[in-house]
């Protein structure tokens, strides 16, 4: 007999229904489990999450969530940078209770460097200055006196244009003359007609006013200074200071105008190298006195059949032009200036040149540099020199104000009618919005470097630039002055000397063998001291408050604050010490002193390493993390110009002296390093504005350092 098989679960049947649902039922239960642990893992997660938000916020600073609270503060120089170049920006960024603190370098000033020889071997011509000295040059040249200049009357009675004064309403009398208005010399300081020109104004006094304007804007060129009663009185030379000592030692006194015979006997005097282009500019009244003595195959050279080419005893001789024409096919440009009388403007058409030439007629150069570019607010700036004076195209100067500071009283800016920049660009400083720049004629500029606007300038001051505390120190000028002036412009004050620096209270003036310590505000007297021999360099230490002189013969001195003589430190190097940096490292002072070839390293203690510059001469150098970046100039010894020769940049371990690479740089000279720590890199640049990138991305310093984190609930 079989019996049916029972379910152990009681059923109330034991129809397939009732299986199915038993079934249905079952799969419910464990769903439902399911969903209960599913929903205690998703509220588990998101307790989690929130608990790690709660805990990154608290403890990792660097989170995006929220904006910290930063603070900054500068410091003296990181260790193993240089003190006078580079401070410390220490950051604090505060979220709630916690503080994060990290370091890095930033600039305290770029390595300034003046260029005192911008001369290119591509753009040197030579210059005779032929100088009238007769006594015919104190008549009428035809042409009357500028309304818009101050002329003074020489106790000796000669008539010279001077320095502009607004105390001049007609004339003034003082001990060294009278000075008169150009107006009021038309008709009070006429001079006698002799020649039958017509107008008011001396030749002398033309020419003397002419040939300054001239020459003060030949940078580029070699001139040199001749008279034709005694040659020449001034050998080729760029330097401006010379050459116009040399122009106002001459006095129209000779009783003859050899005219001819005198650019004859100078046709051989120039040199046979480094010469682009040769000129002669005869400044004169035209009219040759005694003159014509030449050979018989030099007379009528031009072929213009003139009887008064020949000799002539007193005024008559034409036989300039036969020498315009023949110095012409040696390919020596003849000019002239004076009276405007067809024989002067034929003697310069047959000499190929021209009457009263401009600067254009001499200076044929490329546009050039003698400066780093400028860096202000992401703006990348060159210098540019075109025709031979600063002139950049983004300079903008229909706004500005140009002033005088003149001789007659040094402390007291005159306003002038008229823009007068001339000169290359030799020396600059830039900071935050502003540039100051001097030419090497003596123009001193400040620019608001953003929109390139000239807010003034002043003729009469040059020379290196500092800025400190809303001063601006430049100098020393041609004639051997510092000058202090504030920003309006005024000037606060001068003092002759050789080389300065500033500090932030203090202007230190090296003059000679002394140093002398004065308010950088007032120009008071603080303190003074000496080194018993010249001063080459100087240099103060903003991170020790020390000012250390190097001198002549390879020595520094070391002053404190108050110029009292603390050390003296030998480099055991030949000559004069040239440039000096210093940086410490591991609370250790290290001085690193540059002469022509050499670079020597010191502490307190004695010599640490000396090298010897193999690329060339010293030219410039900056220390970061320890690094010593070196500026050489190998010139060229034939035909010296910023253009010539090679450009080396040498790099060593500052704490050893062994070398660590040397790269050459360019063609010429190089400027520079113009320091971009925002792009981590130096770069240097060369006359023609080529450029040379340095990666420092490496060094530490240029990247934000971590310094650690704080609680500040913890200090409770």
């Amino acid at each position: 007999m079989e019996y049916p098989k029972r379910s152990p679960i009681y059923m109330p049947s034991d129809s397939a229904g009732w299986v199915l649902v038993h079934s249905l039922v079952l799969i419910l239960i464990i769903q439902a489990a399911a969903m209960f642990a599913l929903t205690i893992i998703k509220y588990d997660i998101k307790s989690s999450t929130v608990f790690y938000t709660l805990l990154k916020r608290s403890h990792a600073p660097e989170s995006k969530e929220r904006a910290p609270v930063t603070k900054r503060m500068i410091l003296d120089a990181p260790q193993g940078w240089e003190h006078a170049l580079f401070s410390t920006e220490v950051l604090e960024k505060t979220w709630g209770n916690t503080c994060s603190y990290s370091w890095r370098v930033c600039l305290r000033e770029q390595p300034f460097v003046a260029e005192h020889d911008p001369v290119l071997s591509v753009s040197r011509p030579h210059i005779i200055v032929l100088v009238d000295d007769c006594l015919s040059m104190n008549s009428s040249c035809g042409k009357t006196y500028d309304n818009e200049t101050i002329y003074l009357e020489q106790t000796h009675g000669e008539i010279i244009e001077a320095a502009y004064r607004d105390d001049v309403q007609t004339s003034l009398s003082l001990p060294e003359g009278t000075y008169f208005r150009g107006d009021y010399g038309d008709m009070h300081y006429r001079a006698p007609d002799t020649f039958a020109f017509g107008g008011s104004i001396p030749c002398w006094t033309f020419m003397q006013s002419y040939l300054g304007d001239l020459l003060k804007d030949l940078d580029l060129c070699e001139i040199a200074i001749a008279t034709t009663s005694r040659g020449i009185i001034q050998p080729f030379t760029h330097d401006n200071a010379s050459l116009m000592n040399a122009l106002e030692s001459i006095r129209p006194d000779s009783a003859t105008a050899p005219l001819s015979e005198a650019m004859m006997d100078l046709l051989d005097d120039f040199p046979d190298e480094c010469v682009t282009a040769r000129h002669v500019i005869v400044a004169t009244s035209g009219i040759a006195i005694d003159d014509g003595n030449l050979a018989s195959w030099l007379k009528d050279f031009d072929n213009d059949g003139n009887a008064l080419d020949t000799y002539v005893e007193g005024p008559g001789s034409h036989c300039l032009d036969d020498v315009a024409a023949y110095a012409s096919s040696l390919k020596i440009t003849i000019h002239t200036a004076g009276p405007d009388s067809a024989f002067l403007k034929d003697v310069a058409q047959k000499g190929k040149g021209g009457y009263l030439p401009s600067v254009q007629s001499f200076v044929i150069a490329p546009d050039y540099i003698c400066q780093m570019r400028i860096l202000s607010q992401n703006l990348l700036r060159f210098l540019t020199n075109t025709g031979g004076a600063f002139d950049p195209g983004w300079l903008i100067t229909t706004s500005a104000v140009y002033y005088q500071a003149g001789p007659y009283d040094p402390l007291y800016l005159t306003a002038l009618p008229s823009d007068c920049i001339s000169g290359p660009a030799t020396s600059h400083y830039s900071k935050d919005n502003r540039l100051f720049c001097t030419t090497k004629k003596d123009c001193l500029l400040s620019i608001d470097s953003s929109t390139g606007n000239l807010i003034w300038m002043v003729q009469g001051i040059g020379g290196e630039i500092a800025w400190q505390e809303g001063v601006l120190v430049a100098g020393p000028d041609q004639y051997g002055y510092i000058h202090a002036l504030t920003e309006q412009p005024a000037i606060a004050w001068r003092h002759p000397g050789d080389l300065f620096v500033v500090s932030r209270s203090s202007a230190y003036i090296a003059w000679h063998d002394t140093i002398t310590s004065l308010s950088l505000q007032s120009g008071q007297f603080f303190a003074g001291n000496t080194t018993g021999e010249d001063i080459t360099s100087l240099m103060y230490d903003p991170c020790r408050g020390i000012l250390l002189a190097g001198t002549k013969t390879g020595l520094i001195h070391v002053f404190n604050q108050d110029l009292y003589l603390t050390d003296i430190m030998t480099t055991n190097a030949p000559g004069p010490i040239l440039g000096i940096h210093t940086f410490d490292q591991m609370k250790t002072l290290y001085i690193i002193a540059f002469t022509h070839d050499r670079a020597t390293c010191m502490t307190t203690e004695g010599p640490v390493w000396s090298y010897t510059l193999s690329g060339g001469a010293y030219s410039n150098a900056a220390v970061m993390d320890s690094r010593l970046y070196i500026t050489t100039w190998n010139r060229d010894q034939d035909c010296e110009g910023i253009d010539t020769g090679r450009s080396h940049l040498t790099m060593l371990n500052a704490l050893s002296g062994e070398q660590i690479s040397e790269e050459m740089l360019f063609a010429g000279k190089a400027f520079g390093p113009l320091i971009d720590l925002e792009e981590k890199k130096i770069e240097y640049t060369s006359w023609d504005m080529a450029t040379v990138p340095v990666d420092i991305s490496t060094l530490q310093g240029t990247s934000l350092v971590a310094l650690g984190s704080m609680r500040t609930d913890m200090n409770r």
